[in-house]
């Protein structure tokens, strides 16, 4: 279970939900790949849990972008895209 959720403040743009994703999916992979590397095996449970608050972040955010378009097409690619970093999250935290 990831302890944090999204919450929008205001109204938004499509476009703002898509951008603070991508940052957060950037956030994560730059984590999981310093992890990766320099990281003790023992720690590495811990900033995979980190890696996936972030993915967990980033779909929520993508789903505030969904909801905010009137455009069918991205609103379908943003929650598909949301649906893969949960299947993501998921696969990360199982085990």
């Amino acid at each position: 279970m990831i302890p944090f959720k999204l919450n929008r403040e205001r109204s938004i743009v499509p476009n703002e939900g898509e951008q603070l994703a991508e940052d957060l999916i950037f956030a994560a992979n730059a984590l999981l790949s310093r992890t990766d590397e320099f990281t003790a095996p023992g720690s590495r449970k811990y900033n995979h849990g980190r890696a996936a608050m972030l993915l967990s972040l980033a779909a929520d955010a993508l789903e505030f972008g969904a909801s905010a378009s009137i455009g069918h097409n991205r609103a379908d690619r943003y929650h598909s895209r949301a649906r893969e970093l949960r299947s993501r999250v998921t696969a990360m935290t199982a085990g």
